[in-house]
């Protein structure tokens, strides 16, 4: 095990749901090296992410340029002992080279060994992030985390902003209802039409009595997605409003349910016990886990054989073959249990 630390930089990796995935880990370093200053440096989108949470120093924010002097210098005003390199990216490793940090520790991938003083051997096969991440975190504290649940914090700041983009005293028994309808590829998206057939439903044949307040959220790009189905359900358009990452932590706070594609918020849900339903299509869902008993996920092909990864069967995982109807009795499930636990 290597020396106790004072000062660590961690280089978070740039996906949304990653970072939440990384917290598990980053609070059991926290937790082992209790005294230590923990800097986290990673896209500067990220920041509302990670504000609040009581084991992370300080944040950077930065694209990691390897002409960036500015950046290295804010780092080395730091005087970090060791870095953390969480993406397995070669830049990440030649960047806090640069940077002049003594230890540098992770994967040996992307031709980026001769970079790192301490290389970390990588499981093959289905391997998830949180685990990967958590290997990473053994190094340092001798043991794994005990689970891959993601840590977050909701300040006052970002439940002012969720009052802002709700725009209305909710009333306290309707239940707030967040569809996620957009994911970085078109593939990862359940049919718009089914996001807003399904909201249709709840309104008409609200599950707990009480039609919800549908809430569509998505990214800048996916705008007019949102937009399309906030228009048909008769929904808060939290595009539109400028929803921010920190908003959104205090919205899925205190939603009744989420429904969302493989996408980053189905891991702020987590977090904070949010009832969640994702659907996956040609993404294996073993890569991801949330190891969270509230959400239920619905894959195109349940027949899958073990040994074979959706990544690579696209036709057989296509998302469209989630019907609504499925979705539909899981929803009402999640709905009743979530009300039932108030």
């Amino acid at each position: 095990m290597p020396p106790s630390i004072e000062r660590l930089l961690i280089v978070l990796p740039s996906w949304v749901g990653d970072v939440c995935m990384a917290t598990p880990s980053i609070a059991h370093i926290a937790s082992h090296h209790p005294h230590a200053t923990i800097i986290t440096l990673g896209r500067p989108n990220l920041r509302p992410l990670i504000e609040g949470l009581p084991f992370v120093s300080a944040f950077e924010g930065g694209s990691l340029r390897m002409g960036d002097r500015e950046l290295r210098a804010r780092i080395r005003a730091h005087r970090p002992e060791a870095v953390l390199l969480l993406p397995n990216s070669l830049r990440s490793a030649l960047f806090t080279a640069l940077c002049r940090i003594p230890r540098r520790v992770g994967f040996p991938t992307d031709l980026r060994g001769l970079l790192l003083t301490d290389r970390i051997t990588r499981a093959t096969g289905v391997m998830n992030t949180a685990s990967m991440y958590a290997d990473l975190a053994a190094w340092w504290t001798g043991t794994r985390p005990a689970g891959c649940v993601p840590h977050l914090a909701v300040t006052s700041a970002d439940s002012s902003e969720a009052d802002r983009l709700i725009g209305q005293p909710q009333n306290p028994k309707q239940p707030l209802v967040i569809l996620n309808p957009g994911a970085n590829r078109t593939d990862k998206r359940w049919p718009a039409e089914r996001f807003v057939e399904l909201a249709q439903r709840l309104i008409r044949r609200p599950p707990t009595g009480t039609a919800p307040l549908i809430a569509v959220n998505g990214s800048p790009a996916e705008a007019d997605l949102c937009a399309l189905i906030a228009a048909q359900t008769g929904g808060v358009d939290l595009v539109a409003r400028g929803v921010t990452l920190g908003a959104l932590k205090a919205l899925l706070q205190r939603a009744a349910l989420l429904v969302t594609n493989d996408t980053g918020p189905r891991h702020i849900a987590a977090a904070f016990g949010t009832p969640t339903l994702a659907f996956f299509g040609p993404t294996d869902c073993r890569w991801t886990p949330t190891d969270y008993p509230r959400e239920r996920i619905m894959i195109a092909d349940p027949f899958l054989e073990d040994g074979l990864v959706a990544n690579d069967h696209p036709l057989r995982c296509a998302i469209t073959r989630i019907p609504v109807g499925d979705a539909w009795i899981a929803v009402e499930s999640l709905l009743h249990a979530s009300v039932a636990r108030q």
